[in-house]
């Protein structure tokens, strides 16, 4: 009986003890957001790109609705870092809350490359737009980017301002070297809407690659009634001496260039076109080589996919025909098209010649009027393609998705092989 009372007395003890220790927290499973979240492969194999970055955010808002996450623009210049403005969207408690971010990444070694002190303007811009997507357009091959407020404005890196409603301006972009506020189409009946300012002057040029531009303002007319200025574009280029300003016009009988260093503007060069009428109306969008001598210009006829591209060459001064009155084949609604410094097109297309509709492929549209695959055919498996880009002689992509079952959104840069 002593002997029971002695291990009955021990266990109780034991049991006293142990109850008396403090115990460590045993650890609490982190939630899912929390966990390093891989990106997803967007390529088959044998695709002939290779996946150059990755960007994921979580993007889960309050009672789990899924939120956003967009591309404004981005480049790669010649230090081979990519540079982009994203906006992300989160649902919350009261709003839908949407943040911009600019990043800049070298990707030789994957790291995120700090903004230079030049870009404090532009981040307050991003910061103020707490549930608008800043739709950012950078200068080609820079770090240098600028968002287009209107017509008549752009702030950011550079600067720029002037005009009013009475100047016909277009689409507004970058040329090499400056914010551009393009020609519209000349309209015979309205004096006022032949003006245009071909630039309004910087504001905040960021370092010695700028000058500052005094504004400058032409009338532009048509011969007649049967030859009608559709559109145009401007590209002011930096000598070591001052900025050379030539006009890019396309008239719907021939594709001029003129100088506008002087009080009257001087045809340089011109080349025929075919398949427009004075009754047309064009887009129309530019791309440069890396060093900003050569440029392609893109005329696209509005409601249809019919283009027409040029190549400029601004040491010989020759103006260079490209695609006239061309189709672009297996193309959809929705493509992504861009172009290379001599007029060839690049663009996303129905897999298969136009047979998989549930595929998709980048095809190059020649100027010879040939086309052909750019890369595999049916090269991805997951994502959508939201960007692309010929810059310095390869295609760059941008796909979007979402990876499966999380909330988790993604942004894969592709680079041509």
């Amino acid at each position: 009986m002593k002997n029971l009372s002695l291990k009955t007395l021990t266990i109780a003890l034991t049991l006293l003890f142990s109850a008396c220790e403090k115990k460590d927290p045993q650890p609490e499973a982190e939630p899912e957001q929390a966990t390093e979240q891989k990106a997803a492969d967007v390529l088959n194999a044998n695709s002939g790109y290779s996946s150059v970055y990755d960007y994921i955010k979580n993007v889960q808002g309050v009672n789990n609705l899924m939120g956003s996450l967009n591309l404004a623009d981005f480049t790669v210049d010649n230090n081979n870092t990519l540079h982009f403005v994203r906006n992300s969207g989160q649902q919350l408690q009261q709003s839908y809350q949407i943040t911009n971010q600019r990043v800049s990444v070298n990707l030789s070694t994957k790291d995120e490359v700090p903004q230079p002190a030049y870009t404090s303007s532009f981040k307050a811009i991003l910061d103020a737009a707490a549930t608008t997507e800043v739709k950012a357009v950078y200068k080609p091959y820079s770090n240098y980017a600028s968002v287009f407020q209107s017509y008549t404005s752009c702030v950011g890196d550079i600067s720029a301002s002037g005009g009013n409603s009475n100047y016909n301006f277009a689409s507004q972009d970058f040329d090499f070297f400056y914010p551009q506020f393009n020609l519209g189409k000349v309209d015979n009946a309205s004096p006022l809407s032949q003006l245009t300012y071909i630039f309004a002057g910087l504001q905040n040029p960021p370092s010695d690659l700028f000058n500052g531009c005094t504004a400058q303002t032409y009338s532009f007319t048509n011969p007649s009634p049967n030859q009608v200025i559709l559109g145009g574009m401007f590209d002011w280029k930096r000598t070591t001496a001052a900025v050379k300003v030539h006009a890019f016009l396309l008239r719907n009988d021939s594709m001029l260039v003129y100088n506008c260093n002087t009080a009257t503007i001087q045809k340089i060069t011109a080349v025929p076109v075919s398949g427009l009428s004075p009754n047309n109306t064009v887009n129309f969008f530019r791309s440069y080589n890396s060093v900003g001598s050569v440029v392609g210009l893109v005329f696209k006829e509005s409601g249809s996919n019919k283009y027409w591209t040029f190549s400029y060459n601004f040491s010989t001064q020759v103006l260079t025909k490209g695609l006239d009155n061309s189709s672009l084949e297996y193309s959809a609604t929705g493509s992504d098209v861009d172009a290379d410094e001599f007029g060839n097109l690049y663009y996303s297309g129905i897999a298969g010649n136009g047979s998989n509709t549930n595929g998709v492929s980048i095809y190059k549209k020649d100027v010879s009027g040939s086309s052909s695959l750019v890369g595999a055919d049916n090269f991805l498996k997951f994502g959508t393609i939201t960007k692309l880009k010929c810059l310095a002689g390869k295609v760059y992509l941008v796909v979007a998705g979402t990876i499966s079952n999380t909330y988790y959104k993604q942004l894969t840069f592709l680079k041509q092989n």
